[in-house]
């Protein structure tokens, strides 16, 4: 569009080695402001020969892998390159393929994205001691790099998929099939530097069978920013050149979501940015994350005048916290985990933060993460995202739902008989915590939706009183009417809760029984 609206000098370079073509050109035309060539490059290659197997399921990835890789290692020369779906495949697969390593003295490596840059290049150069390797990688290894001395692929044929769930907030990861491109695109890591062999685990008519591509990136994800990025340039989504629309149901929620937090507004049928909404464009993150920042700058209401200094302080590290560095923590407490950062993560999370300190106001020396306060930590994380605040239901029954007899109240949640385990978000899903303590209320910052379940994978706990200091309107009272297990009979109930947590049920009048009207006569 700058192409076609501003500088229609400008020439775009577009390139992919799995590149689907023919939309993209069919874009560039309709809207660019010179013609597409297409230029088709072919790097060095050496013949791959392509071997397939029975189908294997996706319970059976690390077995059949493990005993793929086994077979081929004897039968061929130089090293194997084996893709599996996560880290945890390659941890199942690297604790199976443990007799091999010491029958045979191999250099056994991983390689996926959360792994340190000098593990990573150790899995990429030839082995210091001459020994062959075993790589077992994540699509990571399907990119233009070349790993020296691979001639052997193993391709389990499956990858795990990050796709954002909107009615829980957080990210769901499925393992699913690889599409024929990508399966095209790592058999290729075999004929880099010689003639080659891959081992597919499925059949032919399988691999036949698979989408040409990968599902676009678009239709995966939170689209909050595009749509906020897309009302402050005065447009919608619908009328930018994309070759992938997001749905319906993904700019709903994305519009739920800015309405929230002031940043959109209705006006007839079509939605207006806020003159909060343009603030919070202007700074280069999540608009949630956004929301936190511009909010501790201004001041929270409900916190004294101390904790106004310590939430600016926390503010920027939880933003750097919630961009780039989940799931690398063996941590679940957030203040556990900022504590025991090794140098090189610690500096690179500071530098994060620093990006992100001058919008609340604060100098590089006030970012002091061995200082952070843990209940500014904790109050952070609740006003970026409120949805994710959770409430201890205990080790087993809802208890608002049992008996409803007499008053039942949330505050003694960890005691007594329950029939079901772990905790309840905001947004109404159950969450589990990893951690032999059980705070009752947490503000979770990572978590994965599993089934109808979030895990929390780093979450900090949070005192009621902060959260009814700062939330006070999203601690409700409403009357609702149930049915009474005990009395087996409807009746009316006051409700105290925040958002779709019930914290406490009383009860207000036993529903009268209504008998026919008496006809007259």
């Amino acid at each position: 569009q700058r192409q076609m609206c501003i500088r229609d000098s400008l020439r775009l370079v577009v390139m992919s080695a799995t590149l689907d073509v023919e939309p993209l050109t069919a874009l560039i035309d309709k809207h660019g402001a010179v013609p597409v060539i297409n230029l088709n490059a072919e790097g060095r290659t050496f013949p791959v020969n392509m071997h397939y197997s029975k189908d294997v399921l996706a319970h059976e990835v690390v077995s059949a892998t493990a005993e793929m890789t086994t077979r081929v290692f004897s039968q061929h020369q130089g090293d194997v390159l084996v893709f599996l779906p996560g880290s945890g495949a390659i941890r199942g697969v690297a604790q199976r393929l443990s007799a091999l390593v010491d029958k045979y003295d191999v250099a056994l490596h991983s390689l996926f994205g959360a792994m340190g840059k000098d593990a990573q290049q150790a899995a990429i150069n030839p082995d210091p001691q001459g020994r062959r390797k075993i790589i077992l990688a994540t699509n990571i290894a399907e990119t233009s790099l070349t790993i020296e001395g691979v001639k052997v692929v193993v391709d389990s044929m499956w990858e795990n998929q990050a796709q954002y769930n909107p009615s829980s907030g957080f990210t769901q990861l499925m393992q699913q099939r690889i599409s024929r491109a990508s399966a095209i695109q790592r058999a290729g890591r075999a004929g880099r530097v010689s003639e080659g062999d891959c081992y597919r685990l499925c059949s032919q008519s399988s691999f036949e069978r698979m989408a040409q591509h990968n599902v676009p990136q678009v239709l995966r994800e939170d689209v909050s920013s595009l749509l906020l990025d897309a009302l402050q340039w005065g447009a919608t989504p619908s009328s930018l050149a994309m070759l992938t629309q997001p749905s319906t149901a993904q700019l709903k929620v994305a519009s739920h979501n800015l309405t929230a937090i002031d940043a959109l507004r209705a006006l007839d049928d079509s939605q207006i940015i806020t003159p909060y909404g343009r603030t919070l464009s202007n700074i280069p993150c999540h608009p949630n994350l956004a929301n936190l920042l511009v909010r501790c700058e201004q001041g929270v209401q409900g916190v004294a005048p101390a904790m106004q200094r310590k939430l600016k302080c926390a503010a920027p590290i939880v933003v750097a916290l919630a961009e780039n560095l989940g799931g690398q923590f063996t941590q679940t407490y957030v203040i556990d985990a900022l504590l025991n950062l090794d140098g090189q993560t610690r500096k690179q999370l500071h530098q994060q933060a620093f990006k992100y300190a001058k919008y609340v106001g604060v100098n590089q020396n006030d970012l002091d993460i061995n200082g952070i306060d843990e209940d500014a930590l904790a109050l952070c994380i609740a006003i970026a995202f409120p949805q994710r605040v959770a409430f201890y239901r205990g080790l087993a029954s809802d208890k608002v739902s049992e008996g409803l007899n007499g008053k039942q109240k949330g505050q003694g949640a960890t005691q007594g008989k329950f029939k079901q385990s772990g905790y309840k978000l905001a947004s109404g899903k159950g969450g589990e915590l990893e951690q032999h303590s059980s705070p009752q209320w947490l503000a979770v910052l990572h978590g994965q939706q599993t089934g109808n379940t979030v895990k929390f994978r780093l979450a900090q706990p949070i005192d009621e009183a902060l959260l009814r200091a700062v939330f006070p309107d999203e601690f409700t009272h409403k009357k609702q009417v149930r049915f009474n297990v005990v009395k087996k009979a409807m009746e009316a109930r006051v409700i105290t809760g925040f958002h779709a947590i019930d914290l406490a049920s009383e009860p207000v009048l036993s529903l009268i029984h209504i008998s026919e009207p008496t006809r007259r006569t």
